[in-house]
C-alpha cells in the first residue's frame, strides 16, 4: 500500500538542496560560458548600456566570475553558503539595475521577451538566497550541518 507523499519523499529530502545547487550552477554556466568566448563584445555592450568606461571592466569581471567560477563552486558544493549569497546579491542587482526597466512589464503579456530579462536573474537570485540559508545539501565539499 502506498504511503503519503511525505512518507515517499522524506528519504530524498536531504538531496533537494543538492538538486537545486546543481541546476542553478548549470544554468549559470550555460549563461556565462558564451560570455567567455565573446568578452570584447560583452564589454562593449556593458559599456554602452549599463556603466561607462572604465567601470564597465569591473562589471564584466564580476559577471564572468559570478557566472562561471562561482557556478562551478556551486556545482561542486564548495563554500555554498558564502558563494550563493554573493551570487544572490549580484543577481538581485542585475535584475533591478540592469533589467529593472522591464519590471513594469512583468505581467504584460504583450511585451514579448522583455519580462524574461527580469525574471531569469530574479529566479537565480532567489534560488541562491535559498541555498545560502539552507546550505549545500548532500554530495558536496561542504559538510552538512
Amino acid at each position: 500500500m502506498l504511503g503519503t507523499l511525505r512518507d515517499i519523499t522524506k528519504p530524498y529530502a536531504p538531496y533537494a538542496p543538492t538538486l537545486l545547487r546543481w541546476i542553478t550552477g548549470l544554468f549559470l554556466l550555460a549563461h556565462g560560458i558564451p560570455k567567455l568566448f565573446h568578452i570584447p563584445e560583452f564589454a562593449a555592450m556593458v559599456e554602452a548600456n549599463i556603466v561607462r568606461s572604465p567601470l564597465h571592466y569591473l562589471v564584466v569581471l564580476g559577471t564572468i566570475t559570478v557566472e562561471n567560477v562561482f557556478a562551478i563552486c556551486l556545482i561542486l558544493g564548495f563554500k555554498v553558503r558564502d558563494i550563493a549569497l554573493m551570487i544572490a546579491l549580484w543577481f538581485f542587482g542585475v535584475a533591478f539595475v540592469a533589467h529593472g526597466a522591464s519590471l513594469g512589464l512583468l505581467f504584460n503579456l504583450e511585451s514579448g521577451d522583455d519580462q524574461v530579462k527580469f525574471e531569469y536573474p530574479f529566479l537565480i537570485a532567489v534560488n541562491c538566497l535559498v541555498l545560502s540559508i539552507r546550505g549545500a545539501g548532500r554530495l558536496a565539499f561542504d559538510k552538512e550541518d
